[in-house]
This record gives C-alpha cells, structure tokens and sequence, in this order.
C-alpha cells in the first residue's frame, strides 16, 4: 500500500508507530490483557513465496509497510516485557462500503462516473488478495476474544487473488448497471491510460488463511467481485 497523496513518510512513522506506541503505553498502564493491531499484508515483499504464511520473512518495501511491521515488533515487546497478549491482524487488500477514494476499485469507479480516463500504474496484471470490509470487521470481533497467549500473528485475507484489470472489469460493470440500465446503451468501454509501475508495488499477493481459521474460527464469506454493485450503492 502506498502513501496517500500529500503524506510524508515521517508523518506516517509518526501516525502509525508512535500513536501505536502511546496506545500499548495506555495498554500497559490501565492493565489491558489484551491488544488487537491492525497490521497489513503489505509486510509481505515482492519475493515473499506464495500464499503468504505468517512465518515469512517480513520484507516491507514501502514506509507504510515498514511502519506496519515496525507497530507489530513494538507489540511482540510490550508482549515479552509486560505480558500483554498482542494479535496483530494482517489485512490484505480491504474493499467495500466506504473504501478511501484513491484506493484502486473505488478511483476505477470514480473516474469512469467522472468520463475520465482510468490510470493504472504498470500493464494492469498486478494480483491483489481482495477482502472485503464486512469480513474484516467480523475478524477483528473474533480477533478480541482470542485466548492465545504471548504475541501473534494472522493473515486475514481470502485465498483468492484478482488482476488489476478484474477490477476495471468489475468498476466497468457496476456503473454500467448503475447508469445504463433499461436503455439501449447496456455497457461501455472506458478509457484506460497505463503508466510506470510504481517501485513500491509487489506484482502480487495472496494469503493463506489456515492460521486464522485455526485461531479464531474465521473464514470469508464475501468473495470478490459478487457483491460490488451493491457496494457502490450504498457508498
């Protein structure tokens, strides 16, 4: 994952890193017993071996990334010195209802119902681990009645990947239901503009999820692209 537009890295290490450790701080101090981070599977590098275990090596290759996997050994420490049982959940590409607007799906969707041109960095084969909001948020509610102990760590994702260009598709055929339907102009084509890859973008990922589903009883119920015109409707 990428920095939003106009954040500098040493704001996100300030946002992400510090404010996770002013809250393992707060933790500690009001004898918390536990802690839930949201970690996320861009930990994971360009070479990690495929579906990712939770025992790879982390080789983050973006300061959002390296921030995220900086939050989950402050969180392994706090566990170690202070006996706080710590479950960072590493979420892989979250779509759905409220999706930040420059993330791919929803910017796809936007600039279609703009006219303009869809930009896709690199030649639009990139896979992503598509998981949706309703899954993640049903992950983190099992995620805090985890009875491990110590600290861990688990993938959160579907098993499954989709390409760059599945995604335009499905951009492409939510506002086509969405703005032609009952005419005569059932579909359309947008225009699509490829530019650089960006350096920080790993050409792929995809999560194993046997762990989660051993540790927390969790699997996904909404897979990638089914419910997506009824996302666009409620955003």
């Amino acid at each position: 994952m990428l920095l939003p537009k106009g954040v500098k890295f040493y704001q996100c290490e300030l946002s992400n890193v510090m404010g996770t450790i002013r809250l393992l701080e707060h933790a500690r101090k009001m004898g918390t017993p536990h802690f839930v981070f949201a970690s996320s599977s861009s930990v994971y590098g360009p070479d990690t071996p495929l579906p990712a275990v939770e025992t790879s090596a982390p080789d983050p290759c973006s300061p959002y990334a390296l921030t995220k996997l900086h939050g989950e050994q402050w969180g392994r420490l706090y566990s170690r010195l202070h006996g706080l049982r710590f479950l960072a959940l590493r979420f892989f590409s979250v779509w759905g209802p409220g999706q930040r607007p420059d993330l791919a799906l929803e910017a796809f969707r936007q600039r279609m119902l703009a006219g303009k041109p869809v930009i896709i960095n690199g030649d639009g084969s990139q896979r992503r681990d598509l998981t949706h909001v309703e899954d993640v948020a049903r992950a983190v509610e099992l995620a805090l009645h985890w009875q491990g102990q110590g600290a861990a760590v688990l993938n959160v994702g579907t098993g499954q990947n989709h390409s760059v260009m599945d995604m335009v598709e499905a951009a492409q055929n939510d506002v086509s239901a969405l703005h032609f339907s009952g005419s005569n102009f059932t579909h359309f084509t947008p225009n699509v503009s490829y530019q650089n890859a960006h350096p920080a973008d790993v050409p792929e990922t995809l999560a194993s999820i046997t762990a989660v589903g051993k540790e927390l009883g969790w699997s996904p119920s909404i897979l990638f692209p089914k419910t997506t015109q009824n996302d666009v409707k409620k955003v």
